[in-house]
C-alpha cells in the first residue's frame, strides 16, 4: 500500500516540477525561428543605414498615413526590417458563445518577405496563481 502512495506522491511530484520548469520546446522553437527569421532579413551592416523613410517613399499614402508617418519622426529614420508586438494578460475570444481566455501573445512580422511569426501563452485560470502556463503555438507564413 505504502509503494502505491510513494509512486503516486512522485509522479505527483513530477507534474509540478515540469509545470515549473522555465524551459519549454515550443518557446525554444519560436525563439529559434525567430531568430533565424531576423538573421535572414536583417540588412547588410555596409546599407543598414543608406535605406531611410523619405517623403517619396509615402507619396501615395492616403493623407492620414502620411501625416501619421511626418508626425511620428519617421521622415529621415532608417527603415525596419521587422516588427514585434507584445500584449500580456490579454482577453481572446476564441467564439462570440463562448467566454474569453486570458493569453500573453507575442507577434513578429517581416517586411521584406509577408511572414508572421507568433506565439501564444494561455494563461491557466485554476493554476495562474502558481504560474503555471500551457502553451499554444501558432506560427504562419
Amino acid at each position: 500500500m505504502w509503494m502505491i502512495i510513494v509512486t503516486l506522491a512522485v509522479i505527483a511530484a513530477g507534474i509540478v516540477v515540469f509545470f515549473n520548469l522555465p524551459y519549454s520546446a515550443t518557446r525554444t522553437k519560436f525563439a529559434k525561428s525567430v531568430t533565424e527569421q531576423i538573421k535572414f532579413t536583417a540588412p547588410p551592416a555596409s546599407s543598414a543605414s543608406d535605406d531611410i523613410f523619405t517623403l517619396d517613399d509615402i507619396k501615395e499614402l492616403p493623407g492620414p498615413v502620411r501625416r501619421y508617418f511626418e508626425y511620428s519622426g519617421y521622415i529621415g529614420t532608417p527603415k525596419m526590417s521587422y516588427m514585434k508586438a507584445t500584449f500580456k494578460d490579454v482577453d481572446f475570444i476564441l467564439s462570440p458563445d463562448k467566454p474569453p481566455i486570458r493569453i500573453d501573445y507575442t507577434q513578429y512580422n517581416f517586411v521584406h518577405e509577408p511572414v508572421r511569426l507568433l506565439i501564444l501563452i494561455r494563461l491557466c485560470t485554476a493554476s495562474r496563481s502558481k504560474g503555471l502556463i500551457r502553451m499554444l503555438l501558432v506560427m504562419a507564413a
